[in-house]
């Protein structure tokens, strides 16, 4: 999948990142737009549990969640909640697609990279 940034008149930028990228590219600020985890309330508390505790996104706890054999969903902050998906990897791939569409590219400077 391409990169797609939106450039505002008045030199912001809009673009769809992972952590990665704040590491490497740096950015004045960020917001969250959106979570997967479990659709089952209770795997998707244990979820939270063991993310919040264990630095979120590191180490062995947080690979092991990852893996879990659940349906996923993908929670857009002030937006849907889509699903549910047989895997994580589905989940991702929705979340990007509908981010793309309705938080990167809305306006009319929009760009592919």
């Amino acid at each position: 999948m391409k990169t797609k940034i939106r450039f505002y008149p008045g030199g912001g930028v809009r673009k769809l990142h992972t952590t990665r990228d704040l590491e490497v590219y740096g950015a004045k600020s960020r917001k969250r737009a959106s979570h997967v985890e479990p659709v089952n309330p209770v795997l998707r508390w244990l979820f939270r549990c063991l993310r919040a505790a264990t630095h979120h996104r590191e180490g062995a706890v947080a690979a092991f969640t990852r893996r879990w054999p659940c349906d996923w969903q993908a929670t857009i902050i002030a937006g849907p909640t889509l699903g549910p998906f047989r895997t994580r990897k589905e989940a991702i791939e929705a979340e990007v697609a509908w981010l793309v569409v309705n938080f990167v590219l809305q306006g009319t400077n929009s760009t592919d990279l």
